[in-house]
C-alpha cells in the first residue's frame, strides 16, 4: 500500500501513513513559466494499492488530482483509491437553471473513470454519491469531533439552525451533554432573523458545531446571540473550515475559541480526522 499526499492533504496524509505503517509519497511539483501544472512521481508504486488523499476545491486542487490519476498509471498498481476529506463543487450537485452544469456529476465521472474507489468526509449533498459507477463512501468526523471535546468543560451543544440538529444531538448524547438549536426565520430575500430558545444560559460554556464554516456570517450571528443570554465560553466548531475572506475575525468578536477538523488545513484545524480515514481504509482489506 502507498499513501500519496497532495499538497492540500499533506499533513493529513502523513498521519494516516503513519497510521497504517505506510509510504509516503509526494509529487515533485512545480509550474511552467505560463503556469501550468507539471508533477512527476519517482517512487515505483507497481503491484501496490494506492490512496490518494486530497482536495477538490479550488480549482488548482482539482487539476493536482487529475494529473495524480494520469501520473500513477504509468505504474502497474493493483488499484487507484481516491480520498477527497473535503470534496468541491458539491453544491451544484443538481440543474436548477437551463445551461448550468452538475459540477459535481461531471468531476465524479471523471474520478470515477480512473480509480477503484472515492471517499469523502461529510459531503455537502450525498446526491453526488450516486454518480459514481465504482464505490462512493461518504464518512463522518462525528467520532473526532467527540474525542476532541470530551474532556472540555461544556454545557450546551448548539446547533446554528435546524438543519445540523442531528448532527449536534448525536454528538451531545454521546458526550452526556444537554443541546438545542438557533432558529431562523427569513424575513425577505437580504434579511434572516436568527433567535435562540428561552433556554437560560447563563454563565454556561457552550459549544457551537456546524458542517462548515465559509463565510462565517451564521456563526458569527450564532455567537453573538450566545454572548448577549449571557454564555460564559464560547467554543466554535466546524468540520470543513473555509474561512473565506478571513471569516474567523469576526467569528472571534464573540467566541472564545476555534476549533475545526483537518479535512481543510488551517490554523484552526486541530481536530484530526485521521482515524476515520485509516479505519476506513483497513476496512477495505476486511
Amino acid at each position: 500500500m502507498k499513501i500519496i499526499g497532495l499538497r492540500s492533504s499533506a499533513g493529513l496524509a502523513e498521519k494516516v501513513a503513519d497510521q497504517l505503517h505506510s509510504e509516503l509519497v509526494m509529487p515533485d511539483e512545480r509550474r511552467f513559466p505560463d503556469g501550468e501544472l507539471y508533477l512527476r512521481y519517482d517512487t515505483d508504486m507497481s503491484g501496490e494499492d494506492v490512496f490518494i488523499i486530497g482536495n477538490t476545491h479550488t480549482d488548482g486542487e482539482i487539476m493536482e488530482m487529475i494529473l495524480t490519476l494520469s501520473a500513477v498509471r504509468d505504474y502497474a498498481v493493483k488499484s487507484v483509491n481516491i480520498i477527497a476529506p473535503y470534496y468541491g463543487y458539491a453544491r451544484q450537485h443538481q440543474r436548477y437553471k437551463r445551461g448550468e452544469p452538475i459540477s459535481s456529476q461531471i468531476l465524479t465521472e471523471i474520478f470515477a473513470t480512473y480509480s477503484r474507489s472515492i471517499a469523502t468526509v461529510d459531503i455537502h449533498d450525498e446526491q453526488t454519491l450516486s454518480y459514481s459507477k465504482v464505490k462512493f463512501t461518504n464518512l463522518h468526523a462525528d467520532r473526532s469531533i467527540i474525542d476532541f471535546y470530551r474532556n472540555v468543560d461544556i454545557d450546551y451543544i448548539v446547533s446554528p439552525d435546524d438543519g445540523g440538529l442531528e448532527r449536534v444531538k448525536h454528538v451531545a448524547e454521546s458526550l452526556g451533554k444537554k443541546y438545542f438549536y438557533i432558529e431562523k426565520k427569513r424575513i425577505d430575500d437580504r434579511t434572516v432573523e436568527m433567535k435562540a430558545p428561552d433556554i437560560d444560559i447563563r454563565g454556561k460554556k457552550v459549544l457551537i458545531l456546524d458542517d462548515i464554516i465559509s463565510t462565517g456570517g451564521t456563526i458569527a450571528k450564532s455567537s453573538s446571540i450566545l454572548r448577549q443570554k449571557g454564555a460564559s465560553r464560547i467554543y466554535v466548531s466546524a468540520i470543513h473550515g473555509l474561512f473565506v475572506n478571513s471569516s474567523e475575525s469576526k467569528i472571534l468578536e464573540n467566541a472564545d475559541e476555534i476549533h475545526v477538523t483537518d479535512t481543510v488545513s488551517g490554523k484552526f484545524s486541530d481536530i484530526s480526522v485521521y482515524q476515520v480515514v485509516s479505519d476506513y481504509i483497513n476496512g477495505l482489506y476486511a
